[in-house]
């Protein structure tokens, strides 16, 4: 928190944007991420919704396994999680959503587009909700994770141990679909809090 606030005051705002377009390769997850003290007026319905490379239309590259947006309003507070299983380039709760929080400015937001490769996964049948962002309470703090990209399920366990698995299980975020098959990212958060 403190090297956020110091980040702020030194810049006015800090801006984030992680967006990696692959168009000659295999489609993957997209994801966006922004943090600041005051968000410009319409940055997230630009970045989110209309722009020609925004996260809803990076849906046509293949990220058809729903979505999920996390955001804080104001520091220190529990983050809040909403998610949608229709891919965002047609779900009118993506659209809505954004342009509510265009008007909320949340201080931090994490937003992911699926394309689905392990655990909970109905690839293209919009019928699972993307358990992305995965949110944590560890040691007096929130957490939220979004992840692009596959990691070994059987190595990321090992490497966590199952001592620890115990104690901080996998969830699947809340998404039901989600807790019965465990998602590589949810795993690689859990090593990252370890």
């Amino acid at each position: 928190v403190d090297l956020i606030k110091r980040i702020l005051a030194a810049s006015g705002w800090f801006f984030l944007f992680c967006m990696v377009l692959f168009p000659d390769t295999a489609p993957a997850c997209r994801l966006y991420g922004v943090m600041a003290e005051k968000l410009p007026d319409g940055l997230l319905e630009q970045h989110l919704v209309t722009d020609p490379y925004a996260l809803r239309a990076l849906c046509r590259l293949g990220n058809i396994d729903g979505w999920g947006i996390g955001y804080v309003s104001e520091p220190g507070e529990p983050p809040v999680l909403i998610r949608g299983a229709v891919r965002a380039s047609v779900d009118p709760g993506y659209a809505k959503l954004v342009q509510d929080l265009d008007a909320v400015k949340p201080h931090i937001l994490l937003a992911h587009i699926r394309w689905c490769t392990s655990g909970c996964c109905s690839h293209g049948k919009d019928s699972i909700e993307d358990p992305h962002p995965f949110s944590r309470d560890q040691d007096g703090k929130h957490w939220i994770f979004v992840h692009n990209g596959g990691v070994g399920i059987t190595r990321m366990r090992n490497l966590i141990g199952e001592e620890y698995l115990k104690t901080h299980p996998p969830t699947g975020s809340g998404v039901s679909a989600c807790s019965e098959t465990v998602v590589d990212s949810e795993l690689y958060f859990l090593y990252l809090l370890k």
